[in-house]
């Protein structure tokens, strides 16, 4: 949410279409960076500042806004491992659901992704600071491991909620919705504006926009679903992410070393 994409990467980067590459970013935008307009920044507008804790229905307590960074991202990685599933929407049509585990977020993370292409599920496994991808070469070595980039290291992200979920540390604005119900049960609704940066076609911050963002945390101050609507280049876009299995064991490993192969596959890129 916080890091700089130019209007035309998260573009690509929506389109799912290049491998590997397009696989990471597509998670990366779609479930973390929000650099680009809010069809709906005058809803942001609203300014409602909630300085202390209310009780509310269902033995709910919200959250200050000047905590309200502090005490969900302690929260998330208290848990130690959750899972994420990433649907994205532009102009309409849906992009492949995505699904990301992550594991120890304290300490060495592991992380496994896994997205639907035409030929099949695609996964990456991000583990020991390396990540192997399976869906793109043939056996007997259907795993590729991926040579280390700049691009790869972004995964770390996903890990460290400090840094997936920085653009709400200075909000522009701080609303409490009330309790609803989401896919996980009962959860508390935030709408949090923020001032994202954007970025031009080489990286260079060109000014800021106005973003929303929904959030729902459950009794435990943890996010259970976040949905966010912007708008590339005339492109709306929509991403709703699901958060479950806190806690849980979700088993992350490195591929057996006799099914790995360094040889990019046919159309990489990298």
């Amino acid at each position: 949410m916080s890091r700089q994409l130019s209007r035309s990467s998260a573009l690509q980067a929506g389109a799912a279409a290049v491998l590997v590459v397009g696989v990471m970013l597509l998670l990366i935008v779609s479930g973390h960076n929000r650099d680009d307009a809010d069809d709906n920044a005058d809803d942001g507008d609203r300014s409602s500042d909630v300085t202390e804790s209310q009780e509310l229905a269902g033995g709910f307590v919200t959250i200050p806004s000047d905590a309200f960074f502090a005490t969900v991202t302690a929260a998330q990685k208290a848990a130690g491992s959750w899972r994420v599933v990433s649907v994205s929407e532009i102009d309409g049509k849906a992009s492949p659901a995505s699904t990301q585990d992550v594991v120890d977020a304290n300490g060495d993370p592991a992380i496994r992704i896994q997205i639907q292409s035409t030929k099949g599920p695609v996964i990456g496994v991000y583990v020991g600071g390396r990540f192997y991808v399976h869906g793109l070469t043939a056996a007997p070595t259907p795993w590729w491991k991926v040579p280390t980039s700049p691009a790869i290291e972004d995964l770390l992200v996903f890990a460290d909620p400090e840094q997936f979920l920085s653009g709400i540390k200075d909000p522009r604005s701080f609303e409490v919705i009330g309790v609803e119900k989401v896919e996980s049960g009962n959860a508390v609704h935030y709408k949090i504006g923020v001032d994202a940066e954007t970025a031009d076609e080489n990286g260079e911050q060109n000014g800021t926009q106005p973003v929303q963002l929904d959030l729902w945390v459950d009794n435990e101050n943890r996010p259970v679903q976040a949905i966010s609507t912007f708008t590339v280049e005339g492109h709306k876009q929509t991403s709703t992410l699901v958060y479950s299995d806190y806690g849980q064991d979700l088993e992350i490993a490195a591929p057996p070393a006799d099914q790995v192969t360094t040889k990019a596959p046919q159309g990489a890129g990298l």
